[in-house]
């Protein structure tokens, strides 16, 4: 039986990164999805991953950036390749469409994770 959870993480005003999450002090959760708030400045998510919560690299899937179009009020799926579960810190990115630049967020966001138990 699969289990899921959520988990809030948020982008402050002016940025481009929400906060993170440490997967492994969270039984070992792998994300699935991302349901986006009703108010969205137009961005791109990028899926970013650290070992120490310090360091961020951007995640690749079959040589590319995990980077999904988002809109307002809408739920983005991942698949498995795209998030490994033996990835600890994670955090989401605004990117410009199509793009690698940031796109800050006009006022604080806060974004929805989808988590599944893995274990």
């Amino acid at each position: 039986m699969l289990d899921f959870y959520t988990k809030d993480v948020v982008i402050a005003s002016g940025a481009s990164n929400s906060t993170s999450v440490d997967l492994a002090s969270m039984n070992s959760l792998q994300l699935v999805g991302v349901v986006t708030p009703g108010v969205w400045t137009a961005a791109d998510i990028k899926l970013q991953h650290s070992l120490d919560d310090a360091t961020w690299t951007d995640v690749t899937s079959a040589g590319s950036d995990v980077q999904k179009a988002a809109l307002a009020n809408e739920t983005i799926v991942f698949t498995t390749g795209e998030t490994r579960p033996c990835i600890r810190y994670i955090r989401l990115a605004s990117i410009v469409a199509s793009g690698t630049a940031a796109a800050n967020q006009a006022a604080e966001r806060t974004l929805i994770l989808i988590l599944r138990s893995v274990t």
